[in-house]
């Protein structure tokens, strides 16, 4: 089961752009579906990591996978799936 970090709040709250301390209540509500956040994390990491060109795709995927702890099918799920929180 994936569980969000508070360093993850912190970015989904820059990504969002939603307060943190709101993300912080919500999550301890259970009101976050955190592997939905999670996807949403990657897929903007994926982003800027892409579009940095610093980085293949190759070194990417396994970065990801380990920041997040996470299967590579989740991360290239995330990804190419898109989906929205």
């Amino acid at each position: 089961m994936i569980k969000l970090r508070a360093k993850d709040l912190e970015k989904l709250s820059e990504i969002l752009q939603i307060p943190y301390f709101i993300l912080e209540k919500m999550a301890s509500m259970n009101m976050i579906n955190d592997a939905l956040a999670v996807d949403t994390l990657i897929l903007h990491d994926w982003r800027a990591l892409k579009r940095s060109k610093k980085y293949s795709v190759r070194q990417i995927v396994p970065a990801l996978v380990k920041e997040y702890q996470v299967s590579k099918s989740k991360v290239e799920s995330a990804i190419y799936n898109e989906r929205k929180l």
